[in-house]
């Protein structure tokens, strides 16, 4: 086994997320009879809704509290179509490390609904903690190591033998930073170069790496 300890990102590493926010915040717009940049807002997204906020804000030129609103409540709509599912054979990789002594964490951006997503997927069980943005005490945004060192110290998980696993260079370097290994997400084999000690890019790569 490669890492015992592996820290998971929540939105596009565990769930194929964006398209369901990305969805949900172009219907919010649509809504009101507003649209921008397709491309350019799955990018702010992708580092946080703030950064999303702010980017519509500074495109339409208006006060968008009305659209953040919305937005909110069709993300929070897990039936919104299309739905937030875990990418295909994660639940497998999950269940097989996990029999296998490898304990599971989460580090996310999201709020509590990221663990509704997960007990709805039968993987919430799988973990054995988490920091969200609710855990107000133990959160920063990433790339910052503050939560890290949270769950490294609450858990008493040594830093050589864990691993932070992200799509994002945000996430790996938020780890790097806490003194744990990078597993890059790199799915579309369109990221650049980063501080990960390892890139994968589907799951069964993960597979292949954290057996290995």
């Amino acid at each position: 086994m490669y890492y015992h300890h592996l820290i998971w990102d929540f939105d596009g590493t565990l769930f194929d997320s964006y398209p369901h926010i990305h969805a949900a915040y172009t219907k919010a717009l649509a809504d009101f009879g507003y649209s921008v940049d397709g491309d350019t807002l799955m990018a702010r997204l992708k580092i946080n809704f703030t950064e999303a906020h702010k980017y519509v804000e500074e495109s339409l030129g208006i006060p968008t509290a009305d659209i953040r609103a919305r937005f909110s409540q069709y993300e929070h709509d897990i039936d919104f179509v299309p739905r937030a599912e875990l990418y295909p054979g994660m639940k497998e990789l999950l269940t097989d490390t996990h029999r296998a002594g490898v304990k599971h964490y989460l580090f996310t951006h999201r709020n509590n609904l990221a663990l509704t997503y997960m007990e709805r997927a039968g993987i919430l069980d799988l973990f054995s903690g988490w920091v969200t943005s609710d855990d107000k005490a133990h959160f920063a945004l990433k790339p910052s190591p503050v939560s890290i060192l949270y769950l490294l110290d609450r858990y008493s998980i040594p830093a050589d033998d864990c691993a932070m696993v992200g799509d994002r260079e945000i996430d790996v370097q938020s780890g790097v930073t806490a003194g744990t290994k990078g597993i890059l997400f790199d799915e579309f084999h369109s990221l650049g170069e980063s501080c990960a000690e390892h890139r994968v890019y589907s799951v069964a790569g993960m597979r292949e790496l954290i057996f290995s």
